[in-house]
């Protein structure tokens, strides 16, 4: 396992676990799962470990951890949580949201969870466009589960400006008032970068890039990452993609792009490790749920040995 890293991929840690996001770590999960780290992996800083990895210094059961998005709780719970633990984290972000803003899939989840309807009919809403077989019900917490995920795929690979007219729509249908504190400040994210974390780009708006033109993608990146370099300074060097999957979510011309707009390297959500012969800007990370102990250690350990099959046919 020697010059082989693994990229862990998180999202959210909220203080409690969240019933509409049962696969979501919250801070004592988080924090079992820091000890575990510590205890049988090298944890390093997503920068370090790429250096030490260019030149055949990565230690045995390299580890490095990121988060994806920029939600309030990276600030308010995961950064607590690794100052606690000594571990540096890569945090990418997308900045349209900061300071207030909302994703489009939190726009569903928190309307489908607070919504006082008992029912959403999506042909008499003026809906028709979701193809819903059916009404979907919010009769129970179940029910209300079931409903976002039932419309969250349905949603997302709408081109950008139908997906937010529609998801606008339905929580208009569902008649709720949204939040507005759910991702990070613009002062929240150089708070995480002076306590020694990494801030990478993660477009500004979250698109699925196959959904935009070329052009509107490299503005779209572009735009990202000035915004992160007026907040720190000095531009980011890392990008995750959005979503992550190749030939889903993004193809060979995005990450083309990736090193005229200055980055060094960019990861994707494929499974598997990383080493010296994979592609700079096609990157593997590795996501899991709320494995905790021995079942964490062996996922983790097994994602040494896993190629992402993309990876495979690319190089083959």
């Amino acid at each position: 396992m020697r010059q082989r890293l693994v990229v862990l991929n998180y999202h959210q840690v909220p203080e409690q676990a969240d019933w509409m996001k049962p696969d979501q770590v919250d801070r004592q999960v988080f924090r079992d799962q820091l000890h575990a780290f510590k205890r049988y992996f090298n944890v390093l800083p997503l920068a370090q470990a790429m250096d030490a990895l260019r030149n055949d210094a990565l230690p045995s059961r390299a580890l490095a951890i990121t988060f994806d998005d920029g939600y309030r709780d990276n600030h308010d719970v995961a950064l607590e949580e690794l100052d606690r633990a000594g571990c540096a984290a890569t945090f990418f972000i997308a900045t349209d949201f900061l300071d207030g803003g909302r994703m489009w899939n939190d726009t569903l989840i928190e309307a489908v969870r607070t919504t006082q309807r008992p029912v959403l009919d999506a042909n008499t809403d003026g809906l028709e466009p979701l193809g819903l077989d059916a009404p979907l019900s919010f009769a129970s917490n179940a029910a209300r589960k079931h409903a976002m995920e039932t419309l969250i795929p349905t949603v997302k690979y709408l081109a950008a400006d139908v997906r937010q007219r529609v998801v606008d729509r339905l929580a208009q249908a569902l008649d709720v008032s949204l939040p507005d504190d759910l991702m990070m400040s613009a002062e929240q994210i150089r708070t995480l970068h002076s306590a020694g974390m990494e801030v990478g780009g993660h477009t500004s708006s979250h698109p699925i890039l196959l959904t935009l033109s070329l052009d509107e993608a490299r503005a779209d990146i572009a735009r990202g990452r000035d915004r992160l370099t007026d907040i720190l300074g000095h531009p980011p060097r890392f990008f995750a993609y959005p979503n992550g999957k190749y030939r889903q979510d993004f193809e060979h011309e995005h990450t083309r792009l990736l090193p005229e707009l200055g980055f060094n390297a960019a990861f994707t959500t494929q499974w598997g490790y990383v080493d010296r012969s994979m592609p700079l800007f096609e990157l593997p990370r590795v996501g899991f749920s709320r494995n905790v102990g021995l079942k964490l250690v062996l996922k983790v350990l097994r994602s040494y040995f896993d190629t992402p099959t993309e990876f495979s046919d690319r190089a083959a």
